[in-house]
């Protein structure tokens, strides 16, 4: 039960910095100069 409540918290985790992460690309590819 511990395992599986660190697995889903790493999981949601992931998933937070992968959905920040896609906010801030068009930023990102502006900032670098591709679009």
């Amino acid at each position: 039960m511990i395992l599986f409540k660190r697995y889903f918290l790493k999981r949601s985790l992931e998933r937070i910095l992968v959905g920040e992460l896609f906010q801030n690309t068009p930023y990102f590819f502006k900032k670098i100069g591709l679009k």
